[in-house]
């Protein structure tokens, strides 16, 4: 969103919004709320974790390798097979000490310079078609996806059912089958052109 705002109109085609997370102070206030559906025990874990910063500690790990990732991230893999995955996706793709830094020690623990991040005031000036897509039990709420793209001119919206954040894991053929069929209209409405 940070580089599409800066773009001539005209300039982008089509957009398709992943899970996003255009507003921090929303995202939070999703993610808490979802939190207070984990256990009594994966709750207070949290609650410790965040009052004392030990991120590091047991109870906390179990809260977020195991409920909270198998809730929200990936409904279809045993935890430990998630926090492999997790793991290696962002040894590989992410420079980790930047993304502690920039957000926080997890997807709901956020303590650094994103925290105030928020850009929905900028969703009315995309006119390009553009698709919010996520997971129906994805920690990008699908009610929050839905009032996002709502504030968009030519957008549309992608429940992705059964899955988690990561639809492409959890449901890879329908995830697949909805970004297709958006990009399909896109291109047969630019031939109209």
């Amino acid at each position: 969103m940070e580089w599409l705002v800066t773009r001539t109109p005209g300039a982008v085609a089509s957009v398709t919004f992943a899970s996003p997370c255009l507003s921090t102070p929303r995202w939070i206030e999703d993610t808490r709320a979802l939190l207070a559906r984990l256990s009594p025990e994966a709750q207070a874990a949290i609650a410790d974790a965040e009052r004392t910063a030990d991120f590091g500690n047991s109870g906390y790990q179990t809260a977020v390798w195991g409920e909270w990732m198998r809730a929200h991230i990936v409904r279809t893999l045993p935890p430990e097979a998630v926090q492999s995955l997790v793991g290696s996706l962002l040894t590989v793709n992410a420079n980790l000490q930047m993304l502690e830094y920039m957000w926080g020690p997890s997807d709901f623990t956020v303590t650094g310079p994103l925290k105030t991040f928020d850009r929905t005031s900028d969703l009315s000036n995309l006119t390009m078609p553009v698709l919010f897509h996520c997971g129906e039990f994805d920690e990008a709420r699908p009610d929050t996806v839905r009032e996002q793209a709502a504030l968009t001119p030519n957008a549309e919206v992608a429940i992705i059912p059964g899955a988690g954040h990561l639809t492409m894991i959890d449901a890879p053929e329908q995830a697949n089958a909805a970004v297709r069929r958006f990009l399909m209209r896109v291109e047969s409405e630019a031939d109209v052109r």
